[in-house]
């Protein structure tokens, strides 16, 4: 340590740090806890790295992936009659979508509470954890691409004004 440094840090024999405290005005600080791996952290911290970086590439990358432009034809919707059968119409469709979500989450958490009843080592729960996230994702997909295919609710007809009398 350097006399007057604001920072002290000590080192095991084999040369892992155990902490490093910082001397000054905010006082005796210690890092996460007396003995900090630094190796554990370090690995920990490219791999939690790794992950974020294949999730935020990966997931949009799936969700573009065969997409095609197609034109869609609008129907102009001139009655409430008319709206409320497409309104109808639409939702349930939009129930129909998220009935199957909220299936395949259930499915997805019923399998994983079974692998892990099963689990004997870490290996195993880890599996059945990436299985669990990889089926929520795949579910997610599916009903964002549900709910971009079926487009927007009808748009209510105009009413024409009552004009007043005067």
């Amino acid at each position: 340590m350097v006399r007057g440094h604001p920072l002290a840090v000590v080192f095991t024999t084999d040369n892992q740090l155990i902490h490093m405290k910082f001397k000054g005005t905010l006082g005796s600080l210690l890092l996460e806890r007396e003995r900090f791996n630094v190796k554990r952290f370090v690995s920990r911290s490219v791999a939690a790295v790794a992950m974020f970086a294949t999730l935020s590439v990966g997931i949009p990358a799936l969700a573009t992936a065969g997409t095609t432009s197609t034109a869609t034809t609008t129907v102009v919707i001139t009655t409430m009659r008319q709206y409320r059968a497409a309104l109808k119409v639409y939702e349930a469709e939009l129930n129909l979508i998220n009935e199957t979500f909220i299936l395949a989450v259930s499915n997805a958490k019923a399998t994983y509470a079974a692998s892990l009843s099963g689990a004997t080592s870490s290996s195993a729960r880890i599996s059945a954890r990436s299985t669990y996230r990889s089926a929520i994702a795949a579910a997610t997909l599916a009903r964002a691409t549900a709910l971009t295919a079926l487009g927007k609710a009808p748009v209510k007809p105009k009413t024409k004004s009552l004009k007043a009398i005067g």
